[in-house]
């Protein structure tokens, strides 16, 4: 069972917008790490902001981090559940993420690109 996932964004204004905004999610708290915890682990030496946002059945850990490197094109992606996959895609568009959609014979499969190259895949609910 997923315990949690974590990603990373650029200001906490920006997990606001998109995690709360978008997706629905509540936020629980908030914790600040220090750079030897995220050096040890993660390999960055700087120190961080995190928020956690309920996501129903797992726990999502936002990263702030305000100097994000450009991501390399790459498969890692969250999946999130909607109820309104339209509504969703609008509120998405009017916050400038990108939208990208495949039509295939047994259905649509749409992403969200945020501001910081994160993918989220979207699944009707």
């Amino acid at each position: 069972m997923l315990v949690h996932a974590g990603i990373t964004v650029g200001s906490e204004e920006a997990a606001g917008i998109i995690f709360e905004n978008l997706f629905g999610f509540k936020k629980l708290y908030a914790f600040h790490i220090e750079p030897e915890i995220l050096n040890a682990l993660f390999g960055y030496d700087r120190a961080a902001e995190v928020c956690v946002y309920d996501m129903g059945n797992a726990r999502l850990e936002v990263f702030i981090i305000a100097e994000i490197p450009v991501k390399p094109a790459w498969f890692d992606h969250l999946c999130i559940s909607v109820s309104d996959m339209e509504a969703t895609i609008r509120r998405a568009e009017s916050s400038g993420f990108e939208i990208r959609r495949y039509r295939r014979e047994t259905g649509e499969v749409v992403f969200i690109v945020d501001s910081f190259g994160n993918l989220y895949e979207l699944k009707a609910s």
